[in-house]
């Protein structure tokens, strides 16, 4: 699949039948297989901070640790692409949480893989999250999402107000905004927003195409 996706324009084309409301097949939703996530050109803000993970247009580069960006939410720059890479865990997608980099070739950009597992000593033991070249059979890069509230229709022009915990299951660790950008080590909390990530989108869910 990765092969697939370098060949892609970093620009996608959004299909009309996507921005429509969202259907009980989103996030979380029970019964449901392989409801799977390909949001494109989104924003993850911290709930907390209101802060966003740095993406597109922000420099980011193959091996940065990942981070934070103010003023996100004016500017509209920091683009993350979020895509399943695998079918969906007990209803849950699995993602990964990508953007277009500089890669460790000269000038060359690629798709870049926002991955667990780099030591760090920070709260709880966490880890450090960084960029790395994404690989499809990479588990690091692999991000089980949650719902830790019902999305909130905010209106033109944002759409759906999504809040998302982010959980990687090698790492046994949940994606934090609470020291700059980092992997918690537990289970994700439906009421710690420096874990929760506000996404705008009136993206759906489509059949898992891996």
């Amino acid at each position: 699949m990765i092969g697939i996706r370098r060949l892609l324009s970093r620009r996608f084309t959004k299909p009309a039948a996507l921005v429509a409301a969202v259907s009980a097949i989103l996030l979380g939703a029970t019964g449901t297989a392989n409801a799977a996530i390909y949001w494109h050109t989104v924003m993850l803000v911290n709930q907390t901070s209101q802060q966003c993970v740095a993406g597109e247009n922000d420099n980011v580069r193959f091996g940065d640790n990942g981070s934070m960006v103010p003023g996100c939410m004016a500017n509209g720059n920091s683009q993350i692409w979020l895509e399943s890479d695998s079918p969906d865990v007990s209803g849950h997608a699995v993602v990964h949480i990508m953007t277009w980099g500089q890669s460790n070739i000269g000038d060359e950009y690629e798709w870049l893989c926002l991955s667990a597992g780099r030591p760090y000593t920070g709260p709880n033991g966490g880890e450090k999250v960084y960029w790395d070249l994404c690989g499809a059979e990479d588990s690091w890069q692999s991000w089980e999402m949650f719902t830790a509230a019902p999305p909130q229709d905010v209106g033109n022009p944002y759409g759906l107000k999504h809040f998302i915990n982010f959980y990687n299951v090698d790492g046994d660790a949940c994606l934090d905004g609470g020291v700059n950008l980092y992997a918690f080590r537990s289970q994700c909390s439906t009421s710690d927003s420096w874990q929760i990530w506000n996404i705008y989108t009136n993206q759906g869910s489509q059949p898992y195409s891996g």
